[in-house]
């Protein structure tokens, strides 16, 4: 008893030293306190525990302490919550693997996969009801966001094998081939892989063969050229170090934004000071006093600014894995580093996107690749593929309805995009002029609809959000369900459901060859 009460006092020493230099709450100040840390500490891995010198182990262990320290000082006792699920799944996993008879079975009906995917996203479903009950409405950074990444990285590792125990030639695409493992790796590396202080709860998961090839010391391939006027080869070998400076001072440029400017545009002014019903706002100045277009012209910029946080946060855990050495993946046919791995958001191509389809391959786009891995992928019909893979996406993120609201207007314009593209975007295709009309008033209509589908992510309550929405006379909804009733259906649609267009599996092939391509040279 006197030791809890000792750690306890440490605990709140820190939490109130934190409070005092980072003027955040403090689970936001924790975290990006943490973040900032592992920048050094990555560097450590990078320049003084190398692979050849000090070998595996040494790295793993060293990923997974500070990891779980990490853990401790972020979740303090809820760190048990967040090991549970770790130190269980791993006698799961190997159960699959060694019991033969079990083995076989999984492998004729590919239940592995499955059994490890609903287990655990029960396991965190049952956390999010538990949030959602003490937190309604509030964002908070807590353990359910830790594993809320784990489970993207089980079931990445359970897929992956799956696909290990099956021929290749049954395997859906070469992505598939090359990231499949055919033994379950020792409990330390497992640990390591889940608990590593890399872009800590900042970061979404990438695949295990991946994190292998960094701690091996193999993902960092060298380029090498025939130069035919001397005959001689040159060799070009990819900066880190350079990555992550380059990084650094761009998080640093978000942060300060939001942090001068968010202030001026709060959200909540465009719900009003007084209690929210779902259809009566008690405070109407802000509805009486504006105009549409003031309405319109302000959530652009809250919303902008909300998306900054996430270009900060992102951006600073690419910082600590870059610096680590984590995040190259591989070169361009010119000699050019590609840095892809751990990159989190095309960010120019969010901002000047001229689809949702494109924002959804640009946004979150470690996220996209795990649900395209585990969802989109394996399912033939690519209408229902697509609305399983917004349903899977929506229930992983939590229960709170502004997630819903988002991810339903989501789904809708992503079927809308594909009826345009159909009917409307033919008439822009004759001259150069044209095109780039197209693509401009394609951009304006998505920044239009982005500011009003993300105020659900802002909000993260059904009556808050209505309130806005109405505050705008539901103009997007509105456009939305009257352009989809008026335009004809896509007559490819029924060979798209069984199988995928050209251009998508060229997009689709050149993302793998990107993401494989530091694998295939170290085989």
């Amino acid at each position: 008893m006197a030791n809890f009460h000792f750690f306890n006092s440490i605990f709140k020493s820190i939490d109130l030293y934190v409070v005092k230099i980072i003027p955040l709450t403090l689970e936001s100040a924790l975290f990006m306190l943490v973040n900032i840390a592992a920048i050094p500490l990555g560097f450590v891995l990078q320049w003084l525990l190398t692979a050849p010198r000090v070998g595996e182990n040494v790295r793993h262990l060293y990923s997974t302490f500070i990891g779980l320290f990490y853990c401790v000082l972020c979740f303090r006792w809820n760190t048990v919550v967040c090991l549970v699920p770790i130190i269980a799944f791993y006698p799961l996993l190997n159960c699959f693997l060694t019991n033969r008879h079990l083995g076989k079975y999984v492998r004729n009906v590919l239940r592995q996969k499955r059994i490890t995917l609903f287990l655990s996203l029960f396991y965190l479903l049952s956390l999010h009801v538990y949030r959602h009950t003490l937190h309604y409405g509030q964002d908070k950074v807590d353990h359910t966001v830790f594993l809320m990444f784990w489970f993207q990285k089980i079931t990445y590792m359970a897929y992956n094998l799956q696909d290990g125990q099956m021929p290749e030639s049954e395997l859906v695409d070469d992505f598939h081939k090359k990231k499949r493992i055919t033994q379950l790796p020792s409990f330390l590396t497992y640990c390591s892989y889940f608990l590593t202080f890399l872009g800590f709860q900042m970061l979404p998961a990438f695949c295990f063969s991946d994190y292998a090839d960094f701690i091996r010391g193999t993902n960092l391939t060298t380029f090498e050229k025939q130069d035919k006027a001397s005959n001689t080869v040159k060799e070009k070998h990819p900066s880190p170090n350079w990555m992550a400076l380059t990084t650094i001072p761009l998080s640093i440029i978000y942060f300060c934004t939001v942090l001068m400017l968010s202030r001026h545009f709060p959200i909540q002014r465009m719900i009003g000071e007084q209690t929210v019903s779902l259809f009566h706002l008690k405070d109407e100045s802000y509805i009486t006093s504006t105009s549409f277009l003031y309405k319109v012209g302000y959530c652009w910029i809250a919303m902008f600014l909300f998306r900054l946080r996430y270009y900060f946060t992102w951006k600073l855990a690419e910082s600590s894995c870059y610096a680590s050495g984590l995040g190259f993946s591989g070169w361009t046919e010119e000699g050019k580093e590609k840095w892809e791995l751990v990159r989190n958001g095309d960010i120019t191509r969010v901002e000047f996107c001229t689809s949702w389809k494109e924002f959804w391959d640009s946004w979150n786009n470690m996220t996209g690749s795990w649900l395209r891995f585990i969802c989109y992928s394996r399912i033939e019909d690519k209408t229902q593929a697509t609305a399983l893979t917004f349903l899977l996406s929506s229930v992983w993120h939590g229960f709170h309805p502004g997630y819903f609201v988002l991810f339903a207007h989501s789904y809708i314009l992503v079927l809308l995009g594909r009826k345009f593209r159909h009917s409307v975007r033919p008439f822009f295709q004759g001259t150069l002029a044209k095109k780039r009309l197209y693509n401009i008033l394609g951009c304006i209509a998505f920044q239009l609809t982005i500011s009003y589908t993300f105020i659900g992510l802002e909000t993260l309550e059904f009556a808050k959000t209505f309130t806005i929405y109405r505050s705008m006379n539901f103009y997007v909804t509105t456009i939305i369900i009257v352009l989809f009733g008026a335009l004809p259906e896509d007559e490819l649609d029924s060979s798209r459901s069984h199988s995928k267009p050209e251009e998508e599996k060229g997009t689709v092939a050149r993302d793998q060859k990107t993401k494989t391509m530091s694998y295939e040279k170290t085989k």
